[in-house]
């Protein structure tokens, strides 16, 4: 449904005209209640501000920059933006004791490194970026706080014509000469109270006027200024004038709504106090020439003189409740922008966490070179090779040649044979050329594939019925225990 008619709706909902009859200002009367229905709905700044708790700088923001500081410097009492002792200490003791939803801690503090300190100056850009954010979110809540306040009390200002309080007292009501007349050039629409009063409120013919059963003659032409019976008048009016609920939130749309009612009541051609398209801004039916209270025809309100030659956007109440809707509007657009900071905010954390999981990369890229490093075999040189003096010890990848012209060197390296054990693959079956066992044509070779085979590891080969097998020969062919006892003394 189109806001406008949402809010028409909603204003006039139970609104007095229903009962009231032939009275002739009925509808006036409905369209200022509408208006001052509308200028007593709540502005909360909640609406405006969403949800707060974590506008502050994000905890893993600071905790990930803290935890990649070098050691000495994380182990100062306080050190760069930590400039507080006990926030410093209380953020480590954080760290060092968070834990997630598995009981795993969350934070882990790594060794100082050249990728660490890398990492420890983005999380530092980080910082600093989250903490701008932090500060321009600060600033939006300002922002929207200054503009729900006077949003406030320009709806205060429309109903008294004071944007100081929202309840009318003696002193916000003039001469009826000057609030109804203009004898005082720019007096008419002070307020709402004001003319709720100038058009329901007279001499004995104006019983009845506004809605059945209202009669209130006390202010007419005589009442003097900030006097208390136009406030008794404005009471006895408002009464029949139904308040909305306590929780209804001012909107835009809903104070337009009623500057727009308002505005089709306007105008009376039977009116003779002016001529031309004056007319078109009095609010009040009858044919009199002013608007003094003295009989029926002069129960309205003339607001010539204060629009000149504009627009009804001239009478104070009506600029009041305009200008709500528009603070109102740039709080709601201040609303958007706060709910973009926050996600930027939260996008700020989360690349925080991908920074640091960069060490955790090189923790495991560490431990996988550690293991590599491990399992990789000895590779035997030449020079290795020479310093066996005995063919006993003279083992493959080194081949013993009795008649070497060197004898110094009668066991040497033999190049085929290093060549297959320099990346033989262990626990497969194959060596590390990518020869299966069964190539080996010698036991030498074949068993030569086990030399770096730890204690407790199952063999990569071994010399079965005069051929090199692989480990899972054993498993394949069920041998029987003696048999598989005795072939496994020869891996």
């Amino acid at each position: 449904m189109n806001p406008y008619y949402a809010s028409l709706i909603f204003l006039t909902t139970n609104l007095p005209h229903q009962a009231a009859g032939a009275a002739a200002n009925a509808k006036k009367f409905d369209a200022l209640c509408a208006a001052l229905r509308a200028a007593r709905t709540t502005v909360t700044d909640a609406l405006y501000l969403g949800d707060t708790a974590n506008d502050g700088l994000p905890q893993p923001v600071r905790a990930l920059y803290a935890a990649t500081l070098d050691k000495a410097a994380y182990n100062n009492k306080t050190f760069g933006v930590f400039t507080d002792e006990t926030d410093f200490k209380n953020l480590k003791e954080h760290i060092a004791t968070a834990k997630d939803e598995h009981s795993r801690l969350v934070y882990k503090l790594a060794a100082d490194s050249p990728i660490k300190r890398m990492v420890n100056f983005n999380l530092y850009k980080i910082y600093n970026e989250s903490n701008k954010i932090v500060t321009a979110i600060s600033t939006a809540k300002q922002t929207s706080e200054t503009l729900t306040k006077e949003a406030r009390q320009k709806l205060a200002e429309a109903v008294t014509g004071n944007p100081g309080r929202a309840t009318p007292t003696p002193d916000d009501f003039d001469t009826r000469a000057n609030a109804c007349t203009e004898s005082a050039p720019g007096a008419a629409g002070k307020s709402l109270a004001a003319d709720l009063i100038c058009v329901c409120s007279g001499t004995s013919q104006s019983d009845d006027l506004c809605v059945k059963g209202l009669t209130d003659r006390n202010y007419v032409s005589g009442t003097a200024a900030k006097n208390q019976a136009a406030l008794t008048a404005y009471t006895t009016i408002a009464a029949k004038c139904p308040a909305l609920e306590p929780t209804i939130e001012a909107t835009p749309e809903l104070l337009q709504t009623a500057i727009s009612l308002f505005e089709s009541e306007l105008g009376n051609s039977a009116y003779t106090g002016n001529t031309g398209n004056s007319i078109h801004f009095i609010l009040g039916q009858g044919a009199g020439a002013t608007c003094n209270g003295a009989d029926s025809s002069t129960i309205c309100v003339d607001y010539t003189k204060t629009v000149g030659t504009a627009t009804i956007a001239k009478i104070p109440w009506v600029a009041a409740l305009t200008t709500a809707a528009a603070k109102l509007r740039q709080a709601q657009a201040g609303r958007a922008k706060l709910e973009a900071l926050r996600a930027e905010l939260k996008s700020q954390a989360r690349t925080a966490w991908a920074e640091f999981g960069l060490l955790e990369l090189q923790e495991a890229l560490q431990s996988t070179n550690i293991k590599a490093t491990e399992t990789q075999p000895k590779q035997i040189t030449d020079t290795a090779c020479n310093k066996h003096k005995d063919s006993t010890t003279c083992q493959p990848p080194c081949k013993w040649e009795e008649n070497a012209a060197d004898k110094d060197k009668k066991c040497s390296l033999d190049p085929k044979e290093a060549a297959e054990q320099a990346t033989q693959a262990t626990g497969t079956g194959e060596t590390q050329t990518g020869k299966k066992c069964s190539d080996r044509t010698k036991k030498e070779g074949c068993e030569a594939e086990n030399k770096n085979v730890k204690a407790g590891e199952k063999s990569v080969c071994g010399w079965i019925e005069e051929t090199c097998k692989d480990s899972s020969f054993l498993v394949n062919k069920k041998f029987s225990p003696i048999n598989s006892s005795i072939s496994l003394l020869a891996f």
